[in-house]
């Protein structure tokens, strides 16, 4: 497994466990229903540059198409 800010590499045969776990871990810094839920708080970091979420936004579409996972 290899990991960066941006992307994880990991064999086929443990991504479930990876994925399971990844979510975990953001239910438990982030738990739903809470003030610091992602997606619904302003207590998180926030992109401040339209371009800047231009690029992500496409980022995570291309992800998208080649039929990555998203969390």
């Amino acid at each position: 497994m290899c990991t960066n800010t941006d992307y994880v590499l990991c064999p086929k045969h443990m991504v479930g466990k990876l994925m399971a776990a990844l979510r975990g871990a953001l239910n438990e810094f982030y738990p739903p229903g809470t003030d610091f839920e992602p997606g619904k708080t302003a207590h998180l970091s926030q992109m401040v540059h339209s371009g800047a979420y231009d690029r992500i936004t496409r980022l995570i579409d291309s992800a998208k198409e080649a039929g990555c996972e998203i969390i």
